[in-house]
């Protein structure tokens, strides 16, 4: 994520997972633990769906990003619980589409979505 002041949610999955039960199982490990995902981010080589995007908010992890670009549904769904979509993360460039004021020096992308 770059210039981001978030803290990557470090847990990693070893087997082959689906990227709805690998963040099932980050919720899963970090509640029990106490641990706080409030400022953190969770990567994902996935396309950010509908799907993902609740089970993260769920979470109440604030930063989602992707290699892919994020579906139109997901940045609707992404504006209530103000989770900030990040996508196209490649080679040290990425795309914010929500909320682009939690990532340091990014700029918005014109979607169609509202920004927070």
């Amino acid at each position: 994520m770059g210039a981001a002041a978030w803290r990557v949610c470090r847990y990693r999955e070893r087997t082959n997972t689906g990227r709805h039960n690998a963040a099932e199982r980050i919720g899963g490990r970090a509640f029990p633990e106490g641990l706080d995902v409030g400022d953190a981010a969770l990567p994902t080589t996935g396309r950010i769906s509908s799907e993902i995007l609740v089970e993260v908010a769920r979470m109440g992890v604030p930063v989602l990003g992707s290699r892919s670009a994020p579906t139109a549904p997901a940045l609707r769904l992404a504006e209530e619980p103000g989770v900030t979509a990040v996508g196209c993360m490649r080679s040290g460039r990425f795309n914010v589409y929500t909320y682009p004021g939690r990532v340091q020096g990014a700029l918005p992308v014109e979607t169609g979505a509202g920004h927070g």
